[in-house]
């Protein structure tokens, strides 16, 4: 399996709408056709691009889950989320974008707590795979899982030693080690 969960095209794609949605509030007369139409095209330009993502995601996750929609990812919105949280991290975290690739995302969902005599009732979660390529996150594994209830989620990602390094220079900067004479 592997399925595109973001691509550079699409992230340019929601960028330039919303530079345009920035522009329309601040400066253009959002009532004018003008602005309709330009509007019109980026909403179709990412429809375009999504709609076959969104597709690929829903049947893959519908093959693993069946009927289920508690306590699983049900679609694409989910599973974006995540790689969009793992992107975030990564930033956040002071790793460079050329050494992000290669990087895995694995996700279990969390199990809801059950009060009382139900605490060992075992709960089915979702359980998903991503990587980072060179243009974005792709879907490389997705299941189900059963849990005991109360259990937390796992969001565990796992870097390369080029990325580990940005990571740690990032939380050592500023920081001097005292040299005791």
């Amino acid at each position: 399996m592997n399925i595109k969960i973001t691509t550079r095209t699409l992230l340019a794609a929601e960028a330039a709408r919303a530079n345009a949605r920035a522009n329309a509030r601040g400066y253009a007369n959002p009532a004018s056709p003008r602005h309709d139409l330009g509007d019109l095209k980026l909403y179709t330009a990412v429809g375009e691009i999504v709609a076959p993502i969104i597709d690929a995601v829903r049947e893959a996750l519908v093959a693993v889950n069946g009927k289920a929609t508690k306590h699983v990812l049900i679609g694409y919105d989910g599973v974006r989320a995540l790689a969009d949280r793992a992107e975030q991290l990564l930033e956040d975290r002071g790793v460079a974008k050329g050494n992000r690739v290669g990087t895995v995302l694995t996700f279990v969902g969390a199990a809801p707590d059950y009060k009382g005599t139900q605490r060992h009732r075992r709960v089915c979660v979702s359980t998903v795979t991503l990587k980072r390529i060179a243009d974005g996150w792709r879907m490389t594994a997705c299941g189900r899982d059963e849990v005991q209830a109360g259990t937390r989620e796992v969001f565990d990602l796992t870097v390369t030693p080029e990325a580990a390094e940005d990571i740690r220079a990032a939380a050592f900067a500023n920081i001097f080690i005292h040299q005791e004479d």
